[in-house]
Protein backbone atom coordinates (compact mmCIF):
# COMPACT_ATOMS: atom_id res chain seq x y z
CA UNK A 1 0.00 0.00 0.00
CA UNK A 2 1.10 3.75 -0.93
CA UNK A 3 2.53 6.05 1.71
CA UNK A 4 -0.09 8.51 1.73
CA UNK A 5 0.56 12.36 2.24
CA UNK A 6 3.77 12.66 0.33
CA UNK A 7 5.89 11.39 -2.40
CA UNK A 8 4.30 9.21 -5.75
CA UNK A 9 0.59 8.18 -4.52
CA UNK A 10 -1.05 7.24 -7.40
CA UNK A 11 -1.91 3.84 -6.35
CA UNK A 12 -2.61 5.25 -3.01
CA UNK A 13 -6.01 4.42 -1.28
CA UNK A 14 -8.24 6.12 1.41
CA UNK A 15 -10.59 5.33 3.70
CA UNK A 16 -13.32 8.40 4.01
CA UNK A 17 -14.78 9.11 7.05
CA UNK A 18 -17.61 11.87 7.72
CA UNK A 19 -17.30 13.68 10.47
CA UNK A 20 -20.29 15.57 12.75
CA UNK A 21 -18.58 18.83 13.64
CA UNK A 22 -20.17 21.02 16.54
CA UNK A 23 -19.21 24.64 16.42
CA UNK A 24 -20.75 26.78 19.85
CA UNK A 25 -21.47 29.84 18.91
CA UNK A 26 -22.22 32.74 21.33
CA UNK A 27 -25.13 34.80 20.92
CA UNK A 28 -22.91 37.88 20.28
CA UNK A 29 -21.26 35.56 17.28
CA UNK A 30 -18.02 34.48 18.77
CA UNK A 31 -17.13 30.86 18.31
CA UNK A 32 -16.58 29.89 21.44
CA UNK A 33 -15.70 25.73 20.78
CA UNK A 34 -15.49 23.25 17.60
CA UNK A 35 -15.27 20.14 18.95
CA UNK A 36 -15.59 16.66 16.02
CA UNK A 37 -17.62 13.95 17.30
CA UNK A 38 -15.78 10.95 18.07
CA UNK A 39 -18.23 8.76 17.49
CA UNK A 40 -19.39 9.86 13.99
CA UNK A 41 -15.79 8.51 12.85
CA UNK A 42 -16.25 5.30 14.01
CA UNK A 43 -17.25 3.75 11.07
CA UNK A 44 -15.18 4.89 7.52
CA UNK A 45 -18.03 5.68 4.76
CA UNK A 46 -16.04 4.41 2.40
CA UNK A 47 -12.52 2.90 0.81
CA UNK A 48 -11.44 4.06 -2.74
CA UNK A 49 -8.76 4.87 -5.03
CA UNK A 50 -7.10 8.01 -5.91
CA UNK A 51 -9.35 7.83 -8.72
CA UNK A 52 -12.31 7.34 -6.97
CA UNK A 53 -13.04 3.87 -7.57
CA UNK A 54 -13.97 1.46 -4.80
CA UNK A 55 -11.42 -0.78 -3.23
CA UNK A 56 -13.01 -4.09 -1.64
CA UNK A 57 -11.88 -7.51 -1.02
CA UNK A 58 -8.64 -7.97 1.54
CA UNK A 59 -7.37 -4.30 -0.19
CA UNK A 60 -10.16 -2.95 1.68
CA UNK A 61 -10.53 -4.34 5.12
CA UNK A 62 -6.54 -3.80 5.62
CA UNK A 63 -6.84 -0.34 4.46
CA UNK A 64 -9.29 0.36 7.49
CA UNK A 65 -7.28 -1.91 9.93
CA UNK A 66 -4.63 0.28 9.37
CA UNK A 67 -6.71 3.50 9.32
CA UNK A 68 -8.30 2.20 12.64
CA UNK A 69 -5.60 1.60 14.60
CA UNK A 70 -3.07 4.25 13.04
CA UNK A 71 -2.44 7.17 15.76
CA UNK A 72 -3.95 10.30 13.04
CA UNK A 73 -1.75 13.11 13.25
CA UNK A 74 -3.12 16.51 13.40
CA UNK A 75 -5.85 17.70 10.83
CA UNK A 76 -4.69 19.24 6.92
CA UNK A 77 -7.68 21.20 5.35
CA UNK A 78 -7.89 21.69 2.12
CA UNK A 79 -9.46 19.93 -0.84
CA UNK A 80 -10.14 15.81 -1.72
CA UNK A 81 -6.99 14.00 -2.72
CA UNK A 82 -9.81 11.55 -4.34
CA UNK A 83 -10.70 12.47 -8.17
CA UNK A 84 -14.37 11.92 -7.85
CA UNK A 85 -16.26 9.16 -9.93
CA UNK A 86 -18.59 10.58 -12.41
CA UNK A 87 -21.64 8.75 -13.31
CA UNK A 88 -22.55 8.46 -17.14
Amino acid sequence: MARLGGGVVNDAIYVRYQADIWAEVATDGEVVAVVVDTDSTAEPVEVVGADGVRVEGRERAEAIEAAQSYEWPSWDYGPSPVTPVRDG
